[in-house]
């Protein structure tokens, strides 16, 4: 992935601050004949032969197809993706907007001389005045946007487009909730639910605990922040790549 400033290039790499998924076994599929794997395959639906990758070309639909050339140009995108910063603002506080904040992230540059300098620099100078970034990230054939933030690294906050707030659905599920409730007394049972409550046993205390392979993972993202390089072997970024 990389980080977009004006003309300059950063590699960087995003990496979770929070991991929200909780241990558990995987269920794959077997066969009753072999107890062997079951594999999917890739087949044409019109004649029905079976593909090989180098057999199947990529578009919006038959009459739009890609060719190889033009897959190539846009493999930043599809594959690695960026964050680009289209703004530079104040910085302000953002517990206002906790409740909305769809993912965060650690943006750590790649482990070279001119990206460490250019990166650290950067969010280095930002955190010295104060500001912040708006940035676009693209990523998967999907757009978003975010806030970047400098603190002892670069976070980044994504945010949900205001267009993508399910308000239709949600009113039409309330809607039709009220008219099923309607004459009901929907709260019988609140008195033995709050019994309920006042006994429950905790059980939570495993979810707290983290395995040794996420240790790992976190040790070696705090070690590569860490790096403090002094010279670089290329000119300075900001003083030529700036738009």
């Amino acid at each position: 992935m990389k980080l977009k400033i004006g003309l300059i290039n950063i590699d960087v790499m995003a990496i979770n601050l929070y991991n929200s998924s909780y241990n558990y076994m995987k269920l794959h599929q077997f066969s009753k004949c072999c107890k062997a794997r079951v594999r999917y395959k890739k087949v044409c639906e019109k004649c029905n032969k079976e593909l090989q990758n180098y057999e199947i070309l990529k578009g919006t639909d038959e009459n739009h197809l890609l060719t190889d050339e033009q897959l190539n140009q846009i493999k930043e995108v599809l594959d690695n993706g960026y964050i680009e910063v289209v703004g530079i603002v104040d910085y302000k506080d953002l517990k206002e907007i906790y409740p909305y904040i769809m993912k965060s992230q650690i943006i750590l540059p790649k482990e070279n001389k001119n990206n460490l300098i250019t990166f650290y620099s950067f969010a280095e100078a930002l955190k010295e005045l104060n500001k912040m970034c708006i940035v676009k990230r693209v990523e998967r054939y999907k757009e978003k946007v975010g806030y970047l933030i400098s603190g002892a690294n670069l976070f980044y906050f994504e945010l949900p487009f205001s267009y993508q707030y399910n308000t239709e659905e949600i009113n039409r599920l309330l809607e039709a909730q009220a008219r099923l409730t309607k004459g009901l007394n929907i709260y019988k049972y609140k008195d033995d639910a709050i019994e309920f409550i006042k006994n429950f046993k905790n059980s939570y205390s495993e979810i707290t605990e983290i395995t040794e392979e996420k240790k790992v993972l976190l040790e070696k993202a705090l070690t590569t922040a860490s790096f403090q390089l002094v010279t670089a072997d290329k000119g300075n970024p900001f003083r030529s790549g700036l738009k």
